[in-house]
């Protein structure tokens, strides 16, 4: 059997992962609603060569608000570091740091981007305790 108008085709799709492998450092862990300077920093992220590198990497930062929605003080900047201070966290918990104080913890986001918008989270849950005077 011979075929006169025959044809094949084929493709392949590549996905492109998001940038991961990484985590976000905070110092300190520790400190006072609207007067500690927080310094965050994204470290270690990468982007898996499939299909490509997507470099630069961008960066969002923000908190959790006690509604559950998320609060951004930097969207999609080029820099992985960001210095601020935060509002009180959370319901009050104990607290491990200094006794005139009430603990309230406040749980952070972070997402960083490719150049193609794949975007990565963090793998797991930061918090920093917001220390508010008795």
């Amino acid at each position: 059997d011979t075929c006169v108008y025959c044809g094949f085709a084929e493709v392949t799709v590549m996905r492109n992962l998001p940038p991961a492998s990484g985590r976000l450092v905070t110092s300190p862990a520790q400190g006072y609603a609207q007067d500690t300077l927080f310094t965050l920093s994204a470290e270690s992220w990468v982007d898996p060569p499939i299909p490509q590198d997507d470099y630069p990497l961008t960066y969002s930062f923000g908190y959790y608000h006690p509604s559950g929605s998320v609060r951004y003080l930097a969207v999609s900047v080029h820099t992985s570091q960001l210095k601020t201070v935060f509002p009180t966290g959370d319901a009050a918990v104990a607290c491990a740091g200094p006794t005139d104080a009430v603990c309230h913890p406040l749980r952070l986001h972070l997402e960083v981007s490719d150049a193609l918008d794949a975007r990565g989270e963090l793998p797991f849950p930061t918090w920093i305790e917001m220390l508010v005077p008795d």
